[in-house]
C-alpha cells in the first residue's frame, strides 16, 4: 500500500520510482548549495591568486638572491611584478587613488607629506582638486607621451608609483631625479612662504619654489618618511618594465640620468645610490605594507620589493653607503654666484596668472608676478617667454622693476599692514605665443625658480634663463572660444605658490588679487603646520583632518580585510551567499507552505 504524505503537492509517486524533473520543484535547492560554493570558490581563485604573496612569491626565494644571478633574479622578480597586473585607465586611477590613498571620508593622503581635499569621487565629485597624480618615475623618462608612448600606456597609470600630490608641488619637482641634497640651510627646516616644514627649500645648489619637500636645481629630496617609500617605488619600475610589451620603454635606475639618447628604447633615472640608502634607512611602514596590498586589489599586482625588501641588495649586488655629496646632474640651470645668497633666507616670487590666447584676435595679453616682500628686490626678478617649437626665448629676461612691468596692488597681512605682504606685477605684452608648449621662466639673480608652459611640456634643450630644464605643465589653456576678459589664473587659500592651483576661464585680474584666490601671511619662525591646519578655503572639505607633519593613516580604515586581495572577494563571499540563502528560504517556504 503507498500513502501520500503531502496530498497538496500532486500526485503520489511509488517509493521506488525514480525522481522526475518536477519533483525539484517541491524540494528545498540543497542541491544547488555545493554548485553555488563552487563557483564561489571559482571566483575567489583569481583575486586571491594574485594578491595572496605566499601564491605570488616562490618560497625558494625567500633567501637574498638564493644563489640567482643578478640578471636571473631580474627576470623572476619581472614576472613576479607583472603577475595579475590588469592595467587600470589613467582616468580611472585618479579616482581610485582616492579609494588607495584615503585618510578619511573627505580628505586624501598626499605625496610629500599632508592631505588634500578629495574631489574625484560621490559627494565632493566636480570640486575643484587641488590635487593631481604624481608621476615618481617621471612621464619624460619613459613612461608617458613626452617620451613617445600614448595616453593609455601601461605604466602612465601604474599605481605602484602614482600617488596623489598637491598640484603645486608636483609642478615643482617636474621631473628632478631623487637624491639626497646634503648642503641644508642653517637657518632652519620650516619653509618660508608655506605652511609645511620636512625639508629645508633653500640650498647653495638653488634655491626654489617653496614647498614641503627640499630640492636643487635637479634634484628633489621627499620627506624622510617618504624616501623608502619613493625607492621602493622606482625598484618596482625597474624590474616591472623592460620594454618588451606593447606601449611601453625599458626603464632602469642608475646614477647618470639618461632619456634614450642611443634610441634603442631605454630610459635611465635615478638616483640608484640615493635610493639604496634610503631604502636600507627608512624600512616599509604599515601604510606602506596596506598600500600594496591596496593597489593590489585594484589592479591585481604587487611590489616585491615592499613584500621581500631583502632581494634589494641581492637585485643590484650592492650595499647602501652613506651619500655625501649630491650626485652629478644631466642637466643644469644657470646660477649667479650670488644667486643663493640673495635668496637663501627670503620667500620666493612665483608666476601667480597670466592670459595668452582668446576669441578673435588676441587681446588683453599679460604675465603676473607675484613678489613676496621680503622676498627679493624686484630689480633681482626676471620674466622670460619662450616658444616651445624653437625651444628658445622670444621676449626677456624682462626685470619686474622696469617697463612694461608695474606694481600693481599690494595685499598686506595684518590690519596695519605690519605683517608683511605680497605685492602683484603684471606686464601687458601682446604676441604672446598661443601654443602649444609655449611657456614664461622665472627668475631670481639670473637662477631659474619657475619654468611653466602651457598646452605641452617644454621638453629641455631650451636656452636663456630656463637653458636645461625641463618645463611644467600647468594643466590648464586657453584657446579660441576662451573669453579675452579671463586668464589662467592661481585659485585656493595659502602662502606661496604650493598651496594655489592652477584653473582656467578666471576673470582675469592683472595687477590685482585673483578673484578666487587668498594670499596669507606665512607661518611664524618655528610654526611648522600642513595645509590644513591654516584658514579653510572655499574649496575645502565641510571636514579638516588632524594637522601632523607625518602620513596620515587612514588607509587602514578603509581597507580592512585586504590583506589578501580583501574587498573584490569579501564582496563576492558576502553576495552570493546572500543569493544561496535566498533561493533556499524561498524553497523552503515554498516546500513547506
Amino acid at each position: 500500500a503507498h500513502t501520500c504524505a503531502l496530498p497538496s503537492r500532486g500526485p503520489c509517486r511509488p517509493e521506488n520510482m525514480p525522481p522526475t524533473p518536477r519533483d525539484f520543484q517541491h524540494r528545498p535547492p540543497l542541491l544547488f548549495l555545493p554548485l553555488t560554493l563552487l563557483l564561489l570558490l571559482l571566483q575567489l581563485t583569481p583575486a586571491s591568486a594574485s594578491c595572496d604573496p605566499a601564491v605570488v612569491y616562490d618560497p625558494t626565494w625567500g633567501t637574498p638572491g638564493a644563489g640567482k644571478g643578478a640578471e636571473e633574479l631580474r627576470a623572476w622578480l619581472h614576472s613576479r611584478a607583472s603577475a595579475g597586473h590588469a592595467p587600470k585607465s589613467y582616468n580611472d586611477a585618479y579616482q581610485l587613488l582616492e579609494t588607495i590613498d584615503g585618510f578619511n571620508a573627505s580628505h586624501v593622503n598626499v605625496v610629500y607629506g599632508g592631505t588634500a581635499p578629495r574631489c574625484r569621487n560621490g559627494a565632493y565629485y566636480g570640486r575643484t582638486c587641488e590635487w593631481n597624480r604624481e608621476h615618481l618615475w617621471p612621464q619624460s623618462y619613459g613612461v608617458g607621451e613626452s617620451a613617445g608612448l600614448t595616453a593609455g600606456a601601461t605604466p602612465r597609470s601604474d599605481m605602484h608609483a602614482l600617488m596623489p600630490s598637491r598640484a603645486a608641488l608636483n609642478s615643482a619637482r617636474g621631473n628632478r631625479a631623487f637624491a639626497q641634497i646634503t648642503a641644508d640651510d642653517a637657518r632652519g627646516t620650516c619653509a618660508p612662504g608655506y605652511a609645511g616644514c620636512e625639508s629645508p627649500v633653500c640650498t647653495p645648489t638653488a634655491c626654489g619654489v617653496p614647498g614641503t619637500a627640499q630640492h636643487g636645481s635637479d634634484m628633489w629630496t621627499p620627506p624622510a618618511e617618504y624616501r623608502g617609500f619613493v625607492a621602493r617605488a622606482l625598484f618596482y619600475m625597474d624590474v616591472r618594465y623592460d620594454g618588451q610589451e606593447d606601449n611601453t620603454h625599458n626603464l632602469r635606475l642608475g646614477d647618470v640620468l639618461d632619456r634614450d639618447t642611443a634610441g634603442a628604447g631605454t630610459f635611465t633615472f635615478g638616483v640608484l645610490s640615493h635610493l639604496l640608502q634610503w631604502h636600507a634607512d627608512h624600512p616599509a611602514q604599515a601604510w606602506e605594507l596596506e598600500r600594496n596590498d591596496a593597489v593590489c586589489v585594484q589592479q591585481g599586482n604587487r611590489n616585491p620589493f615592499v613584500d621581500k625588501p631583502e632581494l634589494v641588495t641581492a637585485l643590484y649586488n650592492t650595499s647602501p653607503t652613506s651619500p655625501t655629496t649630491s650626485p652629478s646632474s644631466p642637466t643644469t640651470s644657470p646660477a649667479s654666484p650670488n644667486a643663493t645668497e640673495a635668496t637663501a633666507a627670503k620667500p620666493m616670487p612665483w608666476i601667480n596668472e597670466m592670459h595668452y590666447d582668446n576669441a578673435g584676435a588676441d587681446a588683453g595679453e599679460f604675465v603676473e608676478v607675484a613678489l613676496p616682500l621680503d622676498g627679493p628686490a624686484a630689480a633681482q626678478v626676471s620674466v622670460t617667454l619662450y616658444n616651445g617649437k624653437g625651444k628658445a626665448p622670444y621676449w626677456g629676461p624682462a626685470l619686474l622693476s622696469e617697463a612694461p612691468f608695474v606694481r600693481g596692488e599690494v595685499v598686506t597681512f595684518g590690519t596695519d599692514g605690519g605683517g608683511g605682504g605680497v605685492a602683484l606685477y603684471s606686464a601687458a605684452r601682446s604676441g604672446i605665443q598661443n601654443g602649444g608648449s609655449d611657456g614664461v621662466a622665472l627668475a631670481v639673480a639670473g637662477a631659474a625658480i619657475q619654468f611653466l608652459s602651457y598646452e605641452g611640456v617644454i621638453d629641455g634643450g631650451v636656452g636663456g634663463t630656463a637653458a636645461g630644464i625641463v618645463s611644467t605643465d600647468v594643466g590648464v589653456k586657453e584657446g579660441a572660444t576662451t573669453a579675452a576678459t579671463t586668464s589662467l589664473s592661481l585659485q585656493g587659500r595659502g602662502s606661496g605658490y604650493p598651496a594655489f592651483a592652477w584653473a582656467a576661464g578666471v576673470a582675469a585680474t592683472p595687477g590685482a588679487r585673483n578673484a578666487g584666490q587668498t594670499i596669507d601671511a606665512p607661518p611664524s619662525s618655528g610654526a611648522c603646520l600642513t595645509p590644513e591646519s591654516s584658514s579653510p578655503s572655499a574649496t575645502t572639505a565641510p571636514s579638516s583632518p588632524p594637522a601632523s607633519p607625518q602620513r596620515s593613516s587612514g588607509t587602514k580604515a578603509t581597507l580592512a580585510g585586504v590583506g589578501s586581495g580583501g574587498h573584490h572577494y569579501t564582496f563576492t563571499v558576502v553576495v552570493a551567499l546572500a543569493v544561496t540563502l535566498v533561493f533556499y528560504v524561498g524553497g523552503l517556504f515554498r516546500y513547506y507552505i
